[in-house]
């Protein structure tokens, strides 16, 4: 009967990440029975150990897919037609759309960074109106502001109303933004939340476009601080790969971009290596401190697999309407 059981093996079609994804939910259960155990009978060294096992699992880190495929005398009008402007997913502003050759490439992996309090939320709010009002579905994941204040903010964006008109009239903004594509959008709250949290979010709602922020605040299994940030880095990635879909990474800049206009590899905040490696598209908001002081910014490509382009161009920033002009 065994045997016969073993032979049927063959006559099954598995799928390897179903597979790895009961394996780990086999082994989650498994540690925190022994977990508590531990823990009831105070052994203190068997709680540790088991706790760093508890966090690897729960990081949820290991991508696999059965995707993987060999191609042999690929169909290259497939392939050029995939980069045709008409094929892109168009952005706002118009300057940082043409310097892009029409938009961001499905697949492809953007990391957007600065400084403290320059405009990574603005610019990242103000490209998901863009998108959804351009018909695309939007999965906005923020572990880093609280959700009210986001929506504020978009609300402000997709409106066109100062947040005082926002806040006393919400219920019309919320009209305005439904005509204009508001059901596009999923919001996604994580505290902080993990690369797997965010694959299962992907995998059921199968946005066009993805929004992280911010990457440095996601767990992970890293043996330290700079390798944790460049595995959710290549975790985030990955999705865009796997699911076909536009990613986009909010993170810091460091010291050394305060008061830079044009920014470069070095200047992301403690992964001026690892997190660039993983990027097809790196986007940074510098200012000098007249260009912020006017509502300038300085938008810099360190890196672009996109259109190439390494000129910066010039935008403003409308903080009272949240857009970038």
């Amino acid at each position: 009967m065994f045997n016969e059981l073993i032979d049927g093996f063959n006559l099954v079609e598995i799928s390897i990440p179903n597979l790895l994804h009961e394996v780990i939910e086999q082994k989650r259960e498994r540690n925190s029975l022994e977990l508590t155990q531990a823990l009831v009978t105070n052994k203190d060294e068997k709680v540790t150990s088991l706790w760093q096992e508890r966090e690897m699992l729960i990081a949820g880190d290991i991508i696999a897919d059965d995707n993987n495929e060999v191609v042999i005398a690929p169909d290259l009008e497939e392939i050029f037609k995939a980069r045709d402007p008409s094929n892109r997913l168009s952005v706002t502003p118009p300057q940082l759309n043409d310097a892009l050759e029409g938009g961001f490439l499905r697949g492809h992996h953007c990391v957007l960074f600065a400084v403290t309090d320059l405009g990574k939320t603005l610019m990242s709010l103000d490209l998901a109106r863009n998108f959804i009002e351009n018909g695309y579905k939007v999965l906005y994941v923020g572990n880093e502001d609280p959700l009210s204040d986001l929506l504020e903010r978009f609300l402000v964006s997709i409106t066109q109303k100062d947040k005082w008109t926002v806040r006393r009239h919400w219920y019309k903004a919320q009209k305005l933004a439904e005509k204009k594509g508001w059901g596009n959008l999923v919001w996604a709250e994580l505290s902080p939340g993990t690369v797997g949290e965010i694959r299962s979010l992907v995998e059921e709602h199968k946005p066009d476009v993805l929004f992280v922020d911010q990457l440095r605040n996601l767990e992970g299994k890293g043996d330290n601080y700079v390798r944790t940030l460049e595995q959710s880095a290549q975790g985030i990635r990955q999705i865009a790969k796997q699911f076909q879909l536009v990613a986009v990474s909010i993170t810091q800049a460091g010291d050394s971009a305060d008061g830079k206009a044009v920014l470069s590899r070095g200047d992301v905040d403690n992964s001026n290596v690892g997190i660039p490696g993983t990027a097809d598209l790196m986007l940074g908001i510098g200012a000098t401190q007249d260009q912020e002081f006017n509502g300038m910014r300085t938008l810099s490509f360190p890196k672009n697999k996109v259109s190439g382009q390494k000129r910066p161009v010039l935008v403003k920033f409308n903080t009272k309407l949240m857009r970038a002009e």
